[in-house]
């Protein structure tokens, strides 16, 4: 896209921004509080779908015609079955709370935050697991079936009289990332 044009789109976004912070009638799309100067964000994507018309600055949106559109995420590269086997002989040396989530997030999918699962939310009798506050919310709460690669993982932390499947400690999300390179 020409220079031009994106210093064009820029200064369209700005003016809706600033006009809308200054009537008081949204919130800054980034930071989530009420503004009463003009937004600093607004180079962001969601500023070319305002609508100019309730502002009465336009008739018409001037950016629909431009059909600026998000750019898509890199997928992510899949763990190989050398590498499980590699992470798995590493993990060997390492404490409980780093064994558990990885057995349950290669088995389920779940995120690393999701892996401390509540065990009343276990039911050996139907096989399933519950999932009742995900990422998404409440309102996208899950069951599924109990993979049998971890089924006696969770029935021994379920004899240990346990409330959850693993405690996590301090700073966890650093951890890992810690351990991912030392084992690199």
């Amino acid at each position: 896209m020409p220079n031009h044009l994106i210093e064009l789109i820029r200064d369209v976004k700005y003016l809706f921004c600033k006009r809308r912070c200054q009537l008081g009638t949204s919130r800054c799309p980034k930071r989530r509080q009420k503004t009463s100067h003009a937004c600093r964000y607004c180079g962001n994507r969601s500023a070319n779908t305002w609508s100019g018309s309730e502002l009465g600055l336009a008739h018409a949106n001037p950016l629909a015609s431009l059909k600026i559109r998000k750019e898509k995420a890199p997928k992510k590269p899949e763990i190989t079955d050398a590498e499980i086997v590699e992470i798995r002989e590493a993990l060997r040396d390492e404490p409980e709370w780093k064994q558990v989530p990885f057995e349950i997030g290669l088995n389920t999918g779940c995120r690393l935050r999701e892996t401390r699962i509540p065990l009343s939310r276990i039911d050996f009798a139907e096989n399933k697991i519950t999932f009742r506050s995900p990422k998404g919310g409440e309102e996208r709460a899950f069951s599924i079936l109990m993979p049998t690669a971890f089924k006696d993982l969770l029935r021994r932390l379920a004899s240990q009289r346990r409330k959850h499947t693993l405690e996590f400690p301090f700073q966890l999300s650093r951890r890992w990332q810690q351990f991912f390179i030392k084992i690199n």
